[in-house]
């Protein structure tokens, strides 16, 4: 089963992961900078619970700032803290919100935004 590993969990990730066509291992090619999740660890309370291996790990051995993750691991990790620690998508939105605010603020990132207009930054994710 794709969601196996989410022990007592139901819901948003376990929903999510047995969506894929491979569970947490579909689309590897897809990767998001370790930096977004890294921000939403350092803004919650307490980790969540019951999670595959692949997710377990992410959060007991955090990943460098610069590194890249698997975009489906990120937003199952998202999921299942969205779920365990907040109870609610809207509550972690906003929370991630804010977290992308000082993320984009620093200096590895601030610097690029400022040169760079929000079309430009489109044009050039789609190329990727």
């Amino acid at each position: 089963m794709a969601g196996a590993g989410f022990g007592a969990m139901r819901g948003g990730s376990e929903a999510y992961v047995a969506s894929l066509p491979c569970g947490l291992d579909t689309y590897p090619e897809c990767q998001v900078k370790a930096g977004f999740y890294l921000q939403i660890l350092a803004a919650i309370p307490r980790p969540p619970e019951h999670l595959p291996p692949p997710l377990a790990d992410l959060v007991a051995n955090p990943r460098p700032i610069s590194s890249w993750i698997p975009e489906v691991h990120h937003q199952a990790l998202a999921e299942a803290i969205a779920e365990q620690v907040y109870g609610s998508p809207s509550v972690y939105l906003r929370v991630v919100r804010e977290g992308q605010r000082r993320l984009f603020a620093e200096r590895i990132y601030a610097p690029l935004l400022q040169l760079l207009s929000p079309e430009r930054l489109l044009r050039q994710a789609a190329k990727r």
